[in-house]
């Protein structure tokens, strides 16, 4: 069995790429869910724009790596089950790490837990969808 990481890194970043969007979105359209602030500043002075950077890199590297895992230890039940795996694994590591680190309130924390996986689940469906692979 060989990997194919050119495929893990193109699903990696694409889905990174969708999710990333879809909760840009969701932080511009929901009150509770706005960022005011981010320890980060990368590019510009957006809390925002900074939280986006960092997501986008923060889950292209989780999504390579548990694809890769997923791969090499050769778990082979199907795509969904591998998107299942993918969306709890990265959800709950940008979980843990906004409410260890970020000092959010509880409130925001348990709605953006929500929007995570909504959004995440709808980044891979949307993948899948136009990927057209009928597992």
């Amino acid at each position: 069995m060989t990997t194919d990481y050119k495929q893990i890194g193109f699903k990696a970043f694409a889905v990174s790429f969708m999710f990333t969007t879809y909760d840009y979105i969701a932080h511009l359209m929901f009150k509770s869910l706005k960022i005011v602030s981010y320890p980060y500043n990368i590019i510009v002075d957006s809390p925002l724009v900074n939280y986006a950077i960092v997501k986008l890199i923060t889950t292209f590297i989780i999504i390579f790596v548990v694809l890769w895992l997923i791969h090499l230890i050769g778990l082979d039940f199907g795509l969904h089950f591998e998107n299942v795996i993918t969306l709890l694994i990265v959800v709950f590591a940008l979980q843990f790490r906004y409410t260890t680190i970020q000092g959010y309130s509880s409130d925001f924390n348990t709605l953006n837990f929500i929007n995570h996986i909504i959004t995440f689940g709808l980044s891979l469906f949307t993948f899948w969808y136009f990927e057209g692979d009928d597992n």
